[in-house]
């Protein structure tokens, strides 16, 4: 466990660094701000398509370190490639963001789809929740590590510990244990035994389907999982919605008399409250359904969210932060159960890399729309429309998991539930 979460926590800091970071070296070259919002969205996008691909491929291999070594390597060379081009060579620039991109489903849900593998008779809530908590460290320290070397050194320098960051993770990968993956060769081997149709007594070899076929059919299983489903929708609609955000709690920070650059104490403070609640709260997000803890928690969050624009100071802002973080918290230990409660372990590293991807896609989508919304309706009317839309977003996902007929669990971990 202890290189587990050296591994995944690393590769998740530079993975919150780079797209700040980008951004900071961008502008500091003179690259403009078209230029920036292009890297971004070149680094940000690609994991829409890639996510599922990349998932299937994961649930096959044999070979799982390896692959998630790769991605750290690729995330490292990419940062050192954006540190020689960014604002000076845009095309460049772009392709390594883009390249970068497409492998980073592995950083979040390849990580993640390991979680019943390492766990080797610890309590499956505590080992997700501490899963969840690499997420939360790394988004709190992330920015705010790009943020300062920027500010105190040059953004070139953020970048190159981007770099170090990720090769540091190779450490905690390489001594990575786990169980053996549960893949489409383990079902031919298991019909092995069985006679052949011709009589003759050798097994049958039955290939593994194609990964197209894989793939197709771990995007069916999510569609037509009805808790999988609403699970997967809220956190989608819901993270869309909060892209918002990227520049609504900057303006709205400056208009309250404060430098735009203190949402990142804001988002700090969020992440601090996340991460408080994910680790207290473990043992009793595992003891329910994972669904209904995500659908309670995203309202609960939107509701938090209205004392935003009702915050007179900054410092009552930063205070709601942790208030609205201490709610949504357990949002994210309850998606990755209920992914790995609702899916077989064959499809486990597919559905939490395309759950991941939407979330990824949806939020860049949703800071896009907010480049156009918000200068129309001001930043406290949009605060109100990302709380509102939580809330809405936690009903759609309740409905989704009801409206159709359920499905049972096929996760082997979850005998431990109670509800």
């Amino acid at each position: 466990m202890p290189a587990y979460l050296v591994a995944a926590t690393l590769t998740r800091l530079a993975s919150e660094m780079l797209p700040l970071t980008v951004v900071l070296l961008v502008l500091d070259r003179g690259g403009g701000e078209s230029a920036a919002g292009w890297t971004v969205a070149a680094y940000t996008l690609p994991a829409v398509v890639s996510g599922p691909l990349l998932g299937a491929w994961l649930d096959r291999t044999r070979h799982t370190r390896a692959a998630l070594a790769a991605n750290q390597v690729l995330l490292a060379v990419a940062a050192l490639g954006l540190l020689a081009s960014a604002g000076r060579a845009p095309a460049a620039a772009v392709s390594l963001a883009v390249l970068a991109g497409v492998a980073s489903p592995m950083t979040s849900g390849g990580f993640s789809s390991l979680v019943p593998r390492i766990a080797r008779g610890r309590e499956s809530a505590v080992v997700t929740a501490w899963d969840a908590a690499t997420f939360n460290a790394a988004a709190i320290a992330g920015p705010a590590l790009a943020g300062t070397l920027s500010a105190t050194v040059n953004a070139g320098s953020a970048m190159a510990v981007t770099a170090v960051c990720a090769l540091a993770g190779l450490a905690g990968t390489a001594l990575l244990a786990f169980d053996r993956p549960h893949d489409p060769a383990d079902r031919t081997a298991e019909r092995a035994a069985r006679p052949s149709s011709d009589g003759s007594g050798r097994p049958r070899q039955s290939p593994p389907p194609p990964l197209l076929a894989s793939v197709v059919a771990g995007t069916r299983h999510l569609l037509r999982t009805p808790p999988l489903l609403g699970a997967t929708a809220t956190t989608v609609l819901g993270f869309g919605s909060t892209g918002l955000l990227t520049l609504a709690l900057p303006l709205h920070l400056r208009n309250l008399g404060a430098e735009a650059g203190a949402a990142g104490w804001v988002w700090a403070a969020l992440e601090v409250g996340c991460a408080a609640s994910t680790l207290v709260l473990a043992r009793w997000i595992g003891a329910r359904r994972p669904e209904n803890v995500v659908f309670a928690s995203t309202a609960g969050y939107g509701l938090a969210l209205v004392l935003w624009p009702l915050a007179p100071t900054p410092a009552l802002l930063v205070v709601a932060g942790v208030v609205t973080g201490l709610v949504e918290g357990p949002t994210l230990p309850a998606v990755i159960s209920a992914r790995r409660a609702h899916t077989p372990p064959e499809m486990l590293a597919q559905v939490h890399t395309t759950g991941a991807s939407l979330k990824v896609g949806a939020y860049a989508l949703g800071a896009a729309i907010g480049a156009r919304l918000v200068p129309e309706l001001g930043s406290s009317a949009t605060l109100g429309i990302v709380a509102g839309c939580q809330v809405v977003a936690a009903l759609v996902g309740w409905s989704l998991a009801r409206t159709r007929s359920g499905k049972t669990r096929t996760s082997t971990d979850n005998t431990d539930r109670n509800a």
